[in-house]
């Protein structure tokens, strides 16, 4: 199941958990939230996924203009 979240999860860079479980219920695996948010942690830590706020804040970042 790590691998088919890991997938999920690179395939939509903005999806958290509750997004995941939605797309994982489509394709006919029903997981609760935390072991979902569990294996994202997982994931996290070995560093094949990056938060969601990362791509936040580097979005941000190019938004801001310098004078």
């Amino acid at each position: 199941m790590l691998m088919v979240i890991e997938q999920t999860r690179k395939e939509n860079l903005y999806y958290d958990k509750r997004k995941i479980q939605e797309m994982l219920l489509k394709q006919g695996y029903n997981l609760k939230l935390t072991t979902i948010e569990n294996e994202l942690n997982i994931l996290m830590k070995q560093g094949s996924i990056l938060p969601i706020l990362y791509f936040e804040l580097h979005k941000r970042k190019k938004k801001v203009k310098k004078i």
